[in-house]
């Protein structure tokens, strides 16, 4: 499992000095900094639906969400929050933030109403070239920068809320079999674009609802809501027969192939342990050979000893 140290998503939007939310898929508060909190006078908002927090109608603030989700540039709305002095209307700028219909959302502090309308274009464009920048670097704490996938820590995040809610729910950590000697033969940029075609692959193989993300190196993981046991094996199937099709690069046709964990999610059990004991089974599935699935076992919860 990789051990490579990334930046908190939490702790980049808490850094930042304008009041600044990241919303998950349905519309509720991932992440928050304790500017937001103190311009709506909240202290309790991460889990709470974005439309509880305002004065209009559920409706349109679901299609606000939606357009803002539907978009990678900052484009302005206005939702009037509850306060404790009372409804307040706020200009807000949102983005979507990767993939996954997460969103970042900038509520800026309404003085004037016609503050916009009399700011000079100069300042208008400074504004909006920080806010895209912004953007950027909170992106950066949850997106892959080679395949556009979500990162270690955007995984954990999304991880983290699938498993505060009930149901069964699977991961499969996979592991490219030949990616070092396409790295090692065609070079870095040809690594990169296999990274990217398994990313498309693992992506294509499953739901559009599952989570699939590149953990670092070779290592990637997808998460499956709802699906347990010899499904979820099944669907393991799939994804390493999509991983072992040759693909083009250049006037090459390359192999890939890769190592298979799956792992059900048991009560009580932690992101950490789910993913350790997948990697578990990868790893026994690589000692067999690879290019094929292993289900995780009891034996699998012990911590993996280096080989």
């Amino acid at each position: 499992m990789s051990s490579r140290l990334q930046l908190d998503g939490a702790d980049l939007v808490s850094l930042l000095p304008e009041p600044t939310a990241v919303l998950d898929h349905r519309g509720r508060v991932a992440i928050t900094n304790p500017a937001l909190g103190r311009l709506l006078g909240h202290d309790h908002l991460v889990g709470r639906p974005l439309a509880e927090l305002t004065d209009d109608p559920e409706s349109s603030v679901v299609e606000q969400v939606r357009r803002w989700a539907s978009s990678d540039q900052l484009s302005v709305g206005f939702l009037t929050f509850e306060t404790t002095d009372g409804p307040v209307v706020h200009r807000c700028s949102g983005a979507a933030l990767g993939r996954g219909g997460n969103v970042v959302l900038r509520v800026e502090r309404r003085v004037d109403d016609d503050l916009d309308e009399a700011a000079p274009s100069v300042l208008l464009a400074e504004l909006e070239t920080r806010r895209a920048a912004e953007v950027r670097l909170t992106r950066l704490a949850f997106q892959d920068p080679v395949t556009g996938l979500l990162n270690r820590t955007g995984f954990d995040d999304r991880l983290r809320s699938r498993l505060a809610s009930a149901g069964p729910l699977s991961v499969i950590y996979v592991d490219l079999d030949r990616f070092k000697a396409i790295n090692d033969v065609f070079g870095h940029e040809a690594g990169d674009e296999a990274l990217r075609e398994a990313g498309r692959r693992l992506v294509s193989a499953v739901r559009p609802d599952d989570l699939v993300a590149r953990l670092g190196g070779d290592e990637f993981v997808a998460a499956l809501p709802g699906v347990a046991g010899e499904p979820a094996l099944t669907i393991g199937r799939r994804l390493a027969a999509t991983l072992g099709e040759p693909f083009r690069l250049g006037d090459d046709h390359l192999e890939l192939g890769g190592s298979l964990g799956v792992a059900t999610r048991r009560r009580g059990e932690g992101v950490g342990d789910l993913l350790r004991r997948a990697d578990a089974a990868m790893y026994r599935a690589k000692r067999h050979g690879g290019r094929r699935v292993e289900l995780a076992t009891h034996d699998d919860a012990a911590p993996r000893l280096p080989a």
